[in-house]
């Protein structure tokens, strides 16, 4: 009798343990259980934080070529004038590559003629993509746990590098000061001289020239203290008149929790305003003081006022559920010459849908949200990146699908609607691409043969014209930008190897 009420408790004590150690889980990687404090829904620190203009600046960006990850406000990745020569593919000039090595880059910007600025060594996620994309095809959830865990006990720190394009030297400058989830951030150049950079939850206003830290604030944690860890902040905006635009949202359940839109001032880094909202991975894009943003089931719009982020809820539209095959979307852009707002969904690996590509006016806030097929497979994909396209002139979206190697561009209507202009197959894209509209170049990648391009497609036709082998031996998560001198830039991330590569493009005869 003895022996069955001791094995009885031996039973109910492990059975208690284990139900300790699920709650234990659910609070650290989804905050379901006990949420964190509890906080006022806005604070306004600053009453006029919006409408003043100190610095009388037209832009809170820098005069440069691509002062931001996806070149702009609107999220372009786009230039009208900049980019290689117009008749690459009709002259005898060459591409050519030159590359200087960096661990793990991730985000790229320029400043100045011959300076850019790179934000790398966060390696959340990084392996996953690489792997999904390399085997071409969705990994499964042991390997998909297996590589978040050996991210998530990586010793990396995120750094950024400013490379002297005409020499190649570099200087480094690590973000150590953050201790949530080491997920990649974002720089931004600022028209006041001064670069940000925004990691691990802890936003930086570096002197660029010097490259040190003049000051850096600790930004607000989603949830409770042991789920806050996931808190993430992927990137900067900028209003006109300089005042700084972050986002922090829970990386794991950003569905489910509510994040944090701020407003900062960027000579101080005092928080003008801090706001709660149900927010996502998707990054910001901005017009007219109005911010626009797609979080885990919603298309968003805010009105940026001095007396907060107002919710323009007759905007609000539903693009997915949580319990359909789809993922949540990337990052939204905007078509400013038709009042028009487009975005992919499936930016999440698990996805078992072909990716979709949606609009939605962005003058009638009542206006229907229309979609498409991105490709005309039906196979299912995700993609890391957001699309890109022609802002400019065409209203076009250039998107690819790693897994089912395709790339596409399809015209943006005035009424909404999508057509599919041309779609390229047997090209294994990864990077976030880029597009200079004057000389109607797309510029991507494509990994084969266990190396990886930077291919240069027609915009118009999609038309291949020009190619040249890049050092990097893996998919890359990593983005392509276009400099101040007749140059592109390619960043190789190689997740998992000692070393990535910022490789820079120009031709010759």
């Amino acid at each position: 009798m003895r022996n069955m009420k001791m094995k009885y408790v031996v039973i109910s004590a492990v059975a208690l343990l284990l139900l300790i150690a699920v709650a234990l889980l659910q609070i650290f990687l989804y905050g379901n259980i006990l949420p964190g404090p509890s906080e006022p829904e806005r604070t306004i620190n600053k009453p006029n934080a919006v409408s003043e203009n100190p610095m009388k600046l037209g832009s809170g960006y820098y005069d440069t070529t691509w002062p931001s990850e996806h070149a702009d406000q609107i999220r372009s990745h786009a230039v009208l004038s900049a980019g290689l020569p117009k008749d690459l593919g009709t002259s005898r000039l060459k591409l050519q590559v030159s590359s200087t090595e960096l661990y793990m880059p991730t985000w790229g910007y320029t400043r100045g003629d011959n300076d850019i600025f790179v934000i790398g060594g966060s390696p959340q996620f990084m392996t996953t993509f690489t792997e999904s994309i390399k085997e071409g095809e969705g990994l499964s959830k042991l390997k998909l746990l297996t590589y978040t865990a050996k991210d998530m006990w990586s010793s990396d720190v995120a750094y950024v590098a400013k490379i002297n394009t005409e020499t190649n030297t570099k200087s480094i400058l690590e973000l150590d000061k953050g201790s949530t989830v080491n997920y990649t951030g974002g720089l931004l150049m600022h028209a006041n001289g001064y670069v940000y950079a925004v990691s691990q939850s802890v936003l930086y206003q570096i002197d660029p020239d010097q490259m040190v830290i003049t000051k850096s604030v600790d930004l607000p944690k989603v949830g409770n203290s042991l789920t806050n860890y996931w808190t993430t902040y992927n990137g900067l905006q900028v209003l006109d008149n300089g005042e700084l635009v972050l986002k922090g949202f829970h990386l794991i359940n950003n569905a489910n929790l509510d994040g944090y839109l701020l407003l900062i001032d960027p000579d101080t880094l005092q928080m003008d305003i801090k706001q709660k909202a149900r927010v996502s991975s998707a990054r910001l894009a901005i017009k007219d003081n109005d911010l626009y943003h797609v979080n885990a089931e919603e298309v968003l719009r805010f009105h940026i006022t001095d007396q907060g982020f107002i919710r323009d809820d007759s905007y609000t539209a539903r693009y997915r559920t949580q319990s359909d095959q789809s993922t949540q979307a990337s990052s939204p852009m905007l078509l400013p010459g038709i009042d028009m707002l487009v975005f992919a969904d499936n930016t999440a690996p698990g996805a078992d849908t072909p990716m979709r590509l949606y609009t939605k006016s962005t003058k009638d806030g009542n206006g229907k949200l229309q979609s498409a097929h991105a490709f005309t497979t039906d196979k299912p994909s995700f993609n890391f990146f957001m699309v890109g396209g022609d802002t400019f002139v065409n209203n076009l979206v250039v998107y690819y699908d790693p897994l089912n190697n395709l790339v596409s561009a399809n015209k943006i209507h005035d009424d909404g609607s999508i057509s599919l202009l041309w779609e390229r197959e047997g090209i294994k894209a990864s990077a976030s691409p880029a597009i200079a509209v004057e000389s109607g170049q797309v510029y991507i990648d494509d990994y084969t043969n266990g190396k990886d391009h930077f291919v240069v497609l027609d915009l118009m036709s999609g038309e291949e014209l020009g190619r040249v082998e890049l050092p990097a031996i893996l998919p890359t998560v990593g983005t392509i930008f276009v400099g101040e001198n007749n140059d592109v830039f390619v960043l190789s991330s190689e997740a998992g190897q000692k070393t990535g590569y910022v490789s820079r493009i120009t031709v010759r005869p």
